[in-house]
């Protein structure tokens, strides 16, 4: 049969509508131009979440509007109409801002329980020009309506009833904040009530570095689920001008998560536009229609600038679960290093201008042995640990307070360190100064001639290698080992005469003990007194060379090499100082190293305190040694 009608198209077109299933009316696409439509009343629009954020919206999420039901015809849909709110339409450039940006037709619902109706539609993308605030405006330009605290710009919406046909049947108006669909720093705060999700916060430190990482820890009433999306921002805090924008910290680390409470690890990011440290009547006055913006410091106003610090909590719609604000401080590198080097600088070059009546023709290095050189002109290694120690404390400590505006804390195994650098220092200058001041012992006049023969034979040796040029060098290290020689060497020769003129007097006695009759007593007796003359010169010569070493060595001048070199027997390498001096360098730096990257001390392992203590022990045992 089919073939019979085949050749008929009028029977073919009757069959095909027929069967054909029925396809709904188009309806004719929305007119922009009907945005432009005076308003006749006004819309209720609040944000559709699942957590309160009054009278704001991101781009791409969804608002509620409520119309009332007189307003409403029978078959009731509703388009809404955005463009951002001026304070005055009549300034130049607000022509650019008149075109509204429409929205879908979406049907209205009746609400059971108030008889109004409601329509949810999605806030459109606005245009990327944003009105300025009024804060950063300059007079007689477009001026946005924003928020109080100048975090969103707010949108005119004008909502279409539309009936069966596409004209509308009433315009209301309404006014809506308006965030940017990526824009989760800048959101309104939120306010403080049950269902807000206002947390508590605590910080591990309130100090970090650009690149530094700072620990918060939020709390909600609300559960908080897994798939919550968690920001952190960072701003300039400001006494005076706008603080402008947040800026999102790149990559938060989740540390801790639990059911109302999540903790947080946050890399402080460069933020952009610091503000000046002061204000400046010269900018002012190239300016005076914009406020300066001036930084919040927390130290003497001129360091360690401060910031606001949202960490903010979204559920599942993006809407704010958690929002936690608080203040850190955005520590300054080079400012806390200049500090270090500035203080210390000056510091070093006092004492060093002290070191100068001491040494008046010592060079700027020999300055600084100066700062741990005794009375006979060694520079001590127990002195240069405790001032190496002290310089380091110190260091860390300017360090800190520059970065932080609070003392750096001293851990106990630091104090350890310092407690075992001052008592060798002690014991070493105790033990020297005892020594000092015990009477020269009369040594075996064998020993004695000895001792004076290797003492010349030094002094010798040094004094031919002193060049022609550097005879009259007083800063001469050859000069200097010379006349040090030499002043040994008259030393050792005083001895040597004191002994063999001691010896002689014991001798002379034992005659005058043995002597039996008046003759031989009285020639005996003589001969004692002669020797006894003779040690008392003696000992008048030994007393005079060893004040000319003295004042050779008083005005001697110190060497890096007395750190390591044992004096008491001649000028030998101590492997004890060797020991005890890298292993000090090695504390030093390792500490220096940590307070720099960590800003704090670090704690000392005790072994390695043990082993300071052995070493420093090791090296006060030594000079008993060597002195016996």
């Amino acid at each position: 049969m089919w073939s019979d009608w085949q050749g008929n198209p009028l029977i073919v077109a009757v069959f095909l509508a027929a069967v054909a299933p029925s396809q709904p009316a188009v309806a004719a696409p929305f007119n922009p131009a009907l945005c432009n439509s005076e308003g006749s009343g006004t819309a209720i629009i609040e944000p559709h979440s699942l957590h309160p954020q009054p009278n704001w919206q991101r781009e791409g999420r969804g608002v509620d509007i409520t119309l009332a039901k007189s307003q409403a015809p029978t078959n009731p849909r509703v388009v809404a109409c955005f463009r951002w709110a001026l304070q005055d339409w009549q300034v130049p450039g607000a022509a650019d801002f008149r075109t509204f940006v429409s929205t879908d037709i979406v049907p209205a619902t009746l609400d059971s329980n108030t008889g109004a109706l409601k329509a949810t539609v999605t806030v459109p993308t606005m245009p990327v020009w944003r009105p300025r605030s009024e804060a950063v405006a300059k007079p007689g330009t477009p001026i946005g309506k924003y928020s109080r605290n100048n975090t969103y710009a707010n949108a005119d919406v004008r909502v279409l009833v539309l009936g069966d046909g596409d004209t509308p049947v009433a315009v209301l108006t309404g006014l809506v904040g308006v965030v940017e669909a990526d824009n989760y720093c800048d959101i309104p705060g939120q306010q403080t009530t049950a269902g807000s999700g206002i947390g508590s916060m605590s910080e591990h430190k309130n100090w970090q570095p650009v690149g530094g990482v700072f620990e918060f820890t939020a709390s909600s009433l609300s559960p908080i689920p897994r798939e919550a999306l968690i920001k952190t921002c960072f701003r300039w805090k400001l006494i005076a001008g706008d603080p402008g924008r947040f800026h999102e910290s790149t990559n938060p680390q989740l540390l801790d998560s639990q059911p109302s409470q999540v903790k947080v690890a946050a890399t402080v990011p460069e933020i952009p536009d610091r503000p000046s440290w002061f204000k400046s009547s010269k900018t002012k006055a190239a300016n005076p229609d914009v406020e300066e913006r001036v930084a919040d410091f927390a130290v003497l106003g001129i360091a360690v600038p401060r910031a606001d610090t949202r960490v903010l909590v979204f559920d599942v719609d993006s809407s704010p679960l958690v929002d936690v604000t608080t203040t850190v401080g955005i520590t300054q590198l080079w400012f806390a290093s200049a500090a270090v080097i500035c203080i210390i600088t000056l510091i070093l070059a006092l004492l060093s201008w002290v070191c100068s009546k001491r040494l008046p023709k010592a060079t700027a290095a020999k300055y600084l042995l100066c700062l741990v050189t005794t009375r006979h002109g060694y520079a001590s290694l127990s002195q240069f640990q405790i001032v190496l120690w002290t310089f380091v404390v110190l260091a860390s400590v300017i360090y800190v307070i520059a970065l932080s505006g609070d003392l750096i804390e001293i851990t106990t195994g630091t104090l350890v360190l310092l407690g075992i650098s001052g008592t060798a220092t002690v014991v070493a200058k105790a033990k020297s100064e005892n020594d000092q001041g015990k009477p020269a012992s009369i040594p075996d006049p064998v020993a004695a001639a000895e001792e004076a023969s290797i003492a010349q034979y030094e002094a010798e040796q040094l004094r031919s290698q002193v060049a022609p040029d550097e005879a009259d060098n007083p800063l001469s290290p050859a000069k200097t080992a010379a006349d040090e020689a030499e002043a040994k060497a008259a030393i050792a020769g005083a001895k040597a005469a004191l002994a063999n003129a001691t010896a002689a007097a014991v001798k002379a006695r034992s005659n005058l003990a043995a002597a039996t009759d008046d003759a031989a007593k009285q020639v005996a007796a003589d001969a004692v007194r002669d020797a006894d003359n003779l040690v008392l010169q003696r000992k008048q010569e030994l007393a005079i060379a060893s004040a000319r070493a003295a004042k050779i060595v008083r005005e001697r001048h110190p060497r890096w090499s007395d750190l390591i070199m044992e004096e008491s027997q001649g000028r030998e390498l101590d492997v004890t100082r060797v020991q005890m001096l890298c292993f000090t360098a090695v504390s030093a730096i390792f500490v220096l190293l940590t307070v720099s990257t960590n800003y704090a001390i670090p704690e000392i392992p005790q072994g390695y305190l043990i082993l300071m203590g052995i070493s420093n022990g090791v090296y006060v045992t030594s000079k008993f040694a060597a002195k016996n």
